[in-house]
């Protein structure tokens, strides 16, 4: 049909037109409507297009320049490493800034946004915040992803309109620069109740707001926190839908994710403390669990790992220090496991009760490896050691019954 006839993405913008031409020609001779009197499949072509890619196809026809000139996708994502000078990044803006201009005075709907920014000084920061909030504020707005890349001034707060379109279904805030200066204001408009992805990194934003959201958007199935700035304590409940959970840097409570299957944990900001720092219900239909920067000084999390996770394939577990002569991993699910030691300085016995499992990975230094159940018939076991090994490692390995035979790589 007509959509798999024009509907490809690739690299080369020429060849693409060749395709373009080609399935044109094939259109026509068959009769069917023209591609120009369907400006919805040219807005599907163009949409699949970077910026740059998609102006180009205004050689084609009146048809292709009025649909690029209304395309309701907006993608300016450019490598800014590859400006030369400060000149040509301030060039790109104005690009930027005056496309966006000319959506709003002309009323052009705009569904879906990715836009990255350098702040240089607060004019800039005032003129994105301005069209920013031209754009959030329609309620045509169904994807966002804003990403800054470089911020000269302290502070660059995102307008109270950001989560105020009723159609919104993706947003992604992304604060790529060492300093927390993409701030979520205190008091934003929540009315994006059909949210479904959520992803906020290195972002300023309160507890307040983060739990209104996370209370509005009862269906959101995909959720990232990552390293944002002022957050400490964090409650995620009644998300029936949500299946994928991204979370660092705070003390987590869960209650009520019956659909959850990623749950990836990074604590590694929490330093020395010797306490499991999130509150779980009985999370069932987990089978994606990652776990990193936790201090194992008893078998709390082990127990955890051991109970709250029937269903459990895949465990990351990265232990900032290891205070345990024997570390105890038991799942009767699990089918692979990647266990990381980052500082220790005793010796680890690690035992592993996995009858299923089939993938092993350990970085860190260890004592003893034992697998007290049947060996799977293959195991990928890599060893990342910073000191030399001993023989009688592998000795050791063999004494307890972990054949060489099982393995189908092993690398030191």
């Amino acid at each position: 049909d007509i959509v798999s006839l024009i509907d490809f993405k690739t690299s080369d913008i020429n060849k693409r037109f060749v395709v373009l031409e080609m399935s044109i020609k094939t259109v026509s001779s068959i009769h069917t409507p023209q591609l120009e009197d369907i400006p919805e499949l040219i807005h599907r072509i163009q949409s699949l297009l970077p910026a740059k890619e998609a102006a180009s196809t205004c050689i084609l026809s009146k048809s292709w320049l009025h649909a690029w000139s209304t395309i309701p996708t907006l993608r300016f994502t450019p490598q800014f490493q590859k400006f030369v000078t400060d000149e040509q990044k301030i060039k790109y803006q104005k690009m930027i800034y005056h496309t966006l201009q000319r959506y709003h005075r002309d009323n052009i709907s705009v569904e879906s946004l990715d836009l990255e920014l350098h702040i240089q000084n607060q004019e800039s920061a005032f003129a994105a915040e301005k069209w920013i909030q031209h754009i959030v504020s329609k309620s045509c707005l169904k994807d966002l992803s804003l990403t800054i890349r470089g911020c000269l001034i302290d502070w660059f707060t995102l307008p109270k309109e950001l989560f105020s379109s009723e159609n919104l279904s993706t947003i992604k805030l992304t604060n790529e620069i060492a300093k927390y200066c993409l701030r979520i204001c205190s008091n934003p408009f929540i009315k994006c109740v059909t949210l479904r992805v959520l992803d906020l990194q290195y972002v300023n934003i309160s507890e307040e707001v983060l739990h209104n959201l996370l209370s509005a958007c009862t269906l959101l199935e995909k959720i990232k926190v990552w390293y944002c700035k002022g957050l400490k304590n964090v409650l995620v409940k009644n998300l029936r839908h949500l299946r994928e959970l991204v979370i660092s840097s705070v003390v987590l409570e869960i209650n009520n994710v019956p659909s959850l299957c990623l749950f990836d944990y990074d604590t590694i900001n929490w330093g020395l403390n010797k306490f499991v720092p999130f509150k779980i219900d009985s999370l069932g239909s987990v089978t994606q669990l990652s776990i990193k920067g936790v201090v194992v000084d008893d078998d709390a999390l082990l127990n955890i790992i051991k109970s709250k996770f029937p269903l459990l394939e895949r465990l990351a577990l990265g232990i900032s220090i290891c205070e345990l002569e024997s570390l105890v991993i038991t799942s009767a699910s699990l089918k692979s496991l990647f266990l990381s030691i980052w500082e220790n300085d005793r010796q680890v016995n690690v035992q592993v009760y996995a009858p299923k499992l089939l993938s092993f990975t350990y970085s860190g230094e260890v004592h003893g490896l034992h697998f007290p159940t049947i060996a799977p018939t293959q195991i990928d076991l890599n060893y990342l050691l910073s000191r030399p090994l001993d023989i009688s490692f592998f000795l050791k390995l063999w004494e307890k019954k972990v054949p060489i035979s099982s393995y189908e790589r092993a690398e030191i």
